[in-house]
C-alpha cells in the first residue's frame, strides 16, 4: 500500500506574477512589494528585504544552478520548519546563503525521505491520504534537496514507486510535463 501519491507538474508564469528570488510563478499574485510575505512554490513562505531584492537576482544569475538549488532547499526547510510564519530573507543572508561552500544538495537516500516527511505532513482539503499530490518540479526539487530538474526528481520518484512506497498518477492522466 502506497504511502502517499505524486505527480509533479511544471507550469509556466508570466513576469509580473515571479518569485522575486527564483523567478517562479506566483500562486497568490505577485511579490513586488518588498518586504510583505508572499508564498513561493520553490521557497516556500519568505518576505525578502529591498536590498536583498535587489542583489539575489545577479547572486542567482553568477552561481552554477546546483547553488541555487542547495539554497533554495535551504529556504524552504526553515520556512517548513515553522509553518505561517516568512523566513525573512536580508542582504547579509543572502550573501552568506550563495558562498556558503557547505551549502550543497541533499543525497539521493536524504531525498527520498525528505519526500515521504514532505507527503506525510502535507493536508489536502479533503483529508483524504491516499489523495494525489501535485506539485511542479521545482517545488519538489526545493523540497527533497535534489537539482530542479525534470530527470533528478523523477530519479527519486520512480526510486519510490519502485519500492511501493508511491504511486503515480496514472499516465492517461498526467500531462506531458509531470513526474
Amino acid at each position: 500500500m502506497p504511502v502517499s501519491r505524486v505527480s509533479g507538474v511544471v507550469r509556466g508564469g508570466s513576469s509580473d506574477m515571479d518569485c522575486i528570488i527564483c523567478g517562479s510563478p506566483l500562486p497568490d499574485g505577485p511579490a513586488q512589494i518588498h518586504s510583505i510575505p508572499y508564498a513561493c512554490k520553490r521557497w516556500g513562505f519568505v518576505r525578502v528585504s529591498a536590498d536583498a531584492s535587489m542583489v539575489l537576482p545577479q547572486l542567482r544569475t553568477e552561481a552554477e544552478s546546483a547553488k541555487v538549488d542547495a539554497v533554495s532547499h535551504f529556504v524552504r526547510q526553515l520556512s517548513d520548519e515553522a509553518p505561517g510564519r516568512a523566513v525573512y530573507i536580508n542582504f547579509h543572508d543572502a550573501l552568506r546563503w550563495f558562498r556558503d561552500t557547505e551549502l550543497e544538495l541533499e543525497f539521493p537516500a536524504a531525498q527520498a525521505r525528505n519526500l515521504i516527511v514532505w507527503l506525510g505532513t502535507r493536508r489536502l482539503k479533503d483529508q483524504n491520504p491516499a489523495a494525489y499530490h501535485t506539485a511542479s518540479v521545482g517545488e519538489l526539487a526545493s523540497v527533497i534537496g535534489a537539482r530542479n530538474d525534470h530527470g533528478a526528481v523523477a530519479y527519486v520518484v520512480n526510486h519510490l514507486v519502485a519500492e511501493k512506497l508511491l504511486e503515480l498518477l496514472p499516465q492517461n492522466l498526467r500531462t506531458a510535463n509531470e513526474v
